[in-house]
């Protein structure tokens, strides 16, 4: 958690200023309602933490090549 509002304010605040920027949210919350709210602003991906190190990594390079990853 930010001490500022969360991690979605941050997604928001950055998906307005830079659209084009795709993000992963990594998180350690395994929530649906989480999920959700995250792909309504704006992530291209939501890994939970505890996935092995591969998983992640497969992740990121999903989302840098324009893809998403729902976990």
């Amino acid at each position: 958690m930010l001490s500022d509002g969360g991690g979605l304010s941050a997604l928001h605040d950055l998906k307005t200023l830079a659209p084009s920027v795709q993000v992963l949210v990594h998180t350690y919350r395994d929530n649906p309602r989480l999920l959700s709210r995250s792909l309504h602003a704006g992530a291209a991906g939501y890994v939970v933490k505890g996935e092995d190190k591969n998983a992640l990594l497969r992740a990121i390079q999903q989302v840098v090549a324009g893809g998403n990853v729902w976990t």
